[in-house]
């Protein structure tokens, strides 16, 4: 049986959603940057996701999961709200910056684009081009058309993209591919959600000018798995449930020589 779409709210009832989700992240500290919160009120998040009930969808700690595999399992969705906030926080995104974001949806490259202006400029990368189609038409429907979006395998970027001050990655992943490394600048930042130990961890790398990382902000969180190259999958073993890292995403692995701190988001 097919999905039935929710009846759409009023324009009244989408704003005070979305400012109660903003006044819910700002509360349990999630959001404490004024121009992340100027875009979390500016960009609508129920456009993209007009098949789901808009209450749902502004849910600060809820993912809205918008295709699924053969297997029942979610293959691309948006994400929380409030995890969305912190990785924005985390890349410490300015004004006229180029930012690369690493699986598409629309929502979180329109909150990017509101920050680094109309003086930056916003890729989004997606192997699956019912996801670009998607994401490409709903940010030309809500005055984000000039966010470009490129179907390719991430593992492998296109040579013609980059460099990037930034690069948010919102898909599981088991490493880094080199190919967002060489296309970050020096003092760039790379948010990248890893799956060790079982656990997800989105982490923040920031290159130094030795093209050296520095990890912070370990966040426990989770992401629906990367495909192409950066794929991994799980096997079952007798002591239980346990991830099995595959190949890395390319090279050998960038994060071999990282170091990780853990200061606040929030000062």
């Amino acid at each position: 049986m097919g999905t039935t779409a929710a009846e759409p709210a009023t324009e009244p009832d989408v704003d005070r959603l979305r400012t109660a989700m903003v006044a819910r992240l700002k509360e349990q500290g999630s959001l404490c940057s004024p121009e992340i919160e100027a875009a979390f009120l500016a960009v609508p998040r129920e456009r993209f996701a007009p098949e789901a009930d808009p209450v749902e969808v502004y849910r600060h700690n809820e993912v809205v999961v918008t295709r699924r595999g053969a297997d029942g399992r979610a293959t691309s969705s948006i994400s929380a709200p409030w995890l969305q906030a912190e990785m924005l926080a985390h890349a410490a995104l300015r004004p006229a910056e180029r930012v690369l974001e690493v699986g598409s949806g629309g929502y979180n490259a329109a909150l990017i684009a509101e920050i680094v202006s109309t003086q930056g400029a916003v890729t989004t990368v997606d192997i699956d081009p019912f996801v670009t189609e998607r994401a490409r038409r709903f940010l030309t429907e809500t005055g984000y058309g000039d966010v470009r979006v490129v179907l390719a395998d991430a593992a492998d970027l296109p040579d013609a993209l980059g460099p990037f001050d930034a690069i948010i990655v919102t898909v599981g992943v088991w490493d880094a591919a080199p190919a967002w490394i060489d296309r970050l600048v020096p003092g760039g930042w790379l948010v990248v959600p890893l799956r060790f130990g079982g656990i997800t961890r989105s982490i923040t790398f920031v290159r130094d000018d030795r093209g050296r990382l520095l990890g912070h902000h370990p966040t426990v969180c989770g992401f629906v798995a990367a495909q192409g190259g950066c794929a991994h999958s799980e096997q079952e073993v007798s002591s239980g449930r346990s991830a099995l890292p595959g190949p890395s995403c390319g090279r050998a692995s960038p994060l071999g020589t990282a170091s990780l701190s853990t200061p606040s988001i929030c000062g």
